[in-house]
């Protein structure tokens, strides 16, 4: 675990979590930029887009489903090439 992905002892919060739900977009701008864990979860099971939406921060929202659509379609165009290199060897 990154230091940017630090959970509060008592909260089990990050920090992107608490810039989410508060709608600090250029904090949660930043933490992605530093690698912080979109799908991380709290004692409560909420990751940073369900505390964004419990608290109304629309563009936030959209910034952290965005991350999460571009992460995916790079795991999956990783994937695409390993698959096409393997079958290569």
């Amino acid at each position: 675990m990154s230091v940017v992905d630090y959970v509060h002892s008592e909260t089990t919060v990050t920090a992107l979590m608490v810039a989410a739900g508060r709608g600090f977009l250029g904090t949660v701008e930043q933490l992605l930029n530093m690698g912080a864990n979109v799908s991380a979860r709290s004692s409560n099971d909420w990751t940073a887009v369900d505390w964004a939406r419990q608290f109304e921060q629309n563009d936030v929202i959209e910034l952290l489903e965005t991350h999460l659509s571009v992460a995916r379609d790079c795991f999956l165009l990783v994937a695409v090439l390993v698959v096409t290199l393997t079958a290569a060897v």
